[in-house]
This record gives C-alpha cells, structure tokens and sequence, in this order.
C-alpha cells in the first residue's frame, strides 16, 4: 500500500469538504514508517494532483453493477453454467473484516473499508487486500477500489485513525467465474449460513447505462433459474 492510495482513500472519503479545498489540507494519518511518510500538509492542488496520476479518485474503473441472488439450488445453477461451458474456479477461503464509519446507516451512501484475508492453497501464503466499497443508492452503482497490503496490523491503525470502527466479521467459501470481460460470477457459502449467494460484478465504462447494465444482470439471473435478490452486504444479513 502507498501514499498515493492513503491520500486517495482519503479524498474519496470525503474527508476533505469543498470549503476546506481553498486553503491547506491537513493529512491526519500520523507516523507510519512503514508507509515512509509522516504528518503532512499538502496544498489542495497537490492533493487533487496526487489523487489524479494515482487513478484511484472516483474514476471509471471503480464503478461497478453488483447484482447478488440467495440461490434455490447451488447444484443446478452450477449445472446451467456448465451447460454454457462455464465452469467454476476451484474453492478458496475469505475472511473480512468489515470497518464502518462510526454514524454509519444501511442504504445512505456511506463507505465502507474491508480488511480482506484471502488463501486459495493451503501450502501458499494468504494475501491480504484493503477494498473501498461504497454503494450510491440513486444511482444503483457500486465504488469498489482494491489495493494489496504488505502490513497488515498498519493499515488496520489507519483505518481506527480515519474514524471507522469494525462492524462485523465474515469468513466464507468462495468460487469465481469469468462470463466475459469485465464480468464475473462469485458463488459464496458464508459460515453459519446454510444457503449459498451469487454475485455478478460488472464493470462500467464511461458511457455505459447503469439502468441496462442492471438490466443485463436481472437477465443472465433469470436464465439461470434465479430471482431471489438480495439487496443488502453480507455483514448486514
């Protein structure tokens, strides 16, 4: 993880109001060694700058259609997948923890951070990933932002420092599938939870239609046999 995504995360959080813009921003992350910097005062042009070359501050490439279903049955929706020669990854393991800001309230348009522990070998490392997830209800699109994070007990810090405050823990079984480019299925079995969930994920170019992109989801849902949408994260179930 870098300076330029602290200072992105930062931006994109709104922890700079417009008013404050016109006059130096302070960056409230503290000492970090690890991340090789230290209290900061950037001008705001600077910011805006940074946030910009790091690609990372409200951009195209982090708007998302997210459609999730509880599924009747794994074993058929597996099945007509398999009968489109598309066939799931192999099981791996996940284990979030789920980081809300403090005044947090379901279906308002907060952000939330996700602290992500993911092992697919058991004879491999787990990798560790800090995700941006925020859900703009007018619109119906997701923000979804993903970095890879080298120290973990770090980053958690600075995710307490930022104001946010853990809500929940989830650790599920996972498969994945990619349907084309920019699209792909999840199938989850969550512990404690006896059903399992799909998700299709849909990247937005610039241009594209939210309303037909969802509209795409409902019907690839629909052909394979499923209807039941869930509307809520898994932490909020």
């Amino acid at each position: 993880m870098t300076y330029n995504d602290i200072v992105s995360y930062y931006l994109y959080l709104g922890q700079f109001p417009e008013k404050h813009r016109k006059s130096q921003v302070h960056l409230l992350l503290g000492p970090c060694p690890e991340l090789n910097f230290t209290f900061s005062v950037l001008e705001a042009s600077q910011i805006e700058v940074i946030a910009q070359n790091a690609k990372m501050c409200y951009n195209f490439d982090m708007k998302r259609v997210i459609l999730k279903c509880r599924l009747k049955s794994r074993d058929a929706f597996e099945e007509k997948l398999s009968d489109i020669d598309l066939d799931f990854s192999p099981i791996y393991w996940l284990h979030d923890r789920i980081y809300i800001p403090k005044n947090y309230r379901p279906h308002s348009n907060f952000p939330r951070l996700i602290m992500r522990t993911e092992m697919k070998a058991v004879d491999k490392p787990p990798k560790y990933y800090l995700i941006l997830k925020r859900h703009i209800e007018d619109s119906g699109v997701d923000i979804v932002e993903t970095t890879i994070v080298q120290d973990y007990e770090s980053v958690v810090r600075i995710i307490f420092q930022l104001g946010f405050k853990l809500a929940s823990e989830i650790s599920r079984r996972r498969q994945d599938l990619v349907m084309g480019q920019g699209t792909n299925i999840y199938l989850d079995k969550l512990e404690r939870d006896p059903h399992y969930y799909a998700k299709i994920e849909s990247n937005l170019d610039e241009g594209d239609s939210v309303t037909e992109a969802r509209d795409d989801l409902r019907k690839t849902f629909a052909t394979l046999g499923e209807s039941n949408y869930i509307d809520s994260a898994y932490f909020e179930l």
